[in-house]
């Protein structure tokens, strides 16, 4: 399956994932019942294969073994933003988590949402675009988190094991150039984000 994982300059690159079935704890017949799950279910649901239809926007790693990738699936009649994880160098995915927003649609300036995925650690990362989400578990929940300096959109952000810089922007999605306010650098600590500082 063909999946979408980010874009650079314009260039758009394709990957290709098999998605495998996750672990033993869950059973096919439970697995293949939530494929098609809602928003709701699919936030609730632990240990799941990656989701079918899943398209992959953006992927990030931390070792050569464990990955994440942030895309998107049908679920019920909607769309969700989902997270699939490896532990194996990528011969295995499985659900991670939902995170509520859309995926960005580049070229689509009705339709901002989150473009990139990053972690500092097995369990710190976030998801970032129009929006900024940060998880502590992994990437089984996440929360939203205000974009600092009054920012429009981060377009950028980058980890240690300890603390995270941003770029932001004061212009809104698909704006055009820029020329209001310059890009500002924001830092704040990986694992609370309560705070940022210029």
């Amino acid at each position: 399956m063909t999946r979408l994982i980010g874009r650079t300059a314009g260039l758009v690159a394709l990957l290709s994932i098999t998605a495998i079935m996750a672990p033993a704890a869950v059973t096919p017949v439970a697995a293949a019942g939530m494929h098609g799950a809602g928003p709701a279910q699919r936030s609730q649901a632990q240990a799941m294969p990656v989701p079918k239809g899943f398209k992959a926007q953006s992927m990030n790693w931390i070792s050569s073994l464990q990955g994440w990738a942030l895309g998107k699936a049908p679920c019920g009649q909607s769309t969700c933003s989902d997270v699939i994880g490896t532990a194996d160098g990528g011969n295995t995915w499985a659900f991670a988590g939902t995170v509520k927003a859309p995926i960005a649609s580049v070229g689509n300036t009705s339709k901002p949402g989150l473009s990139e995925i990053r972690f500092a650690t097995s369990k710190v990362g976030w998801v970032f675009g129009s929006k900024l989400f940060h998880t502590l578990d992994g990437g089984h929940t996440w929360s939203q988190v205000t974009i600092p300096g009054k920012g429009k959109q981060v377009m950028a952000l980058g980890t240690s094991s300890t603390t995270a810089y941003a770029i932001v922007s004061p212009c809104a999605w698909m704006t055009g150039l820029c020329t209001q306010k310059p890009l500002s650098l924001w830092m704040t600590n990986s694992s609370t984000s309560t705070s940022w500082t210029k």
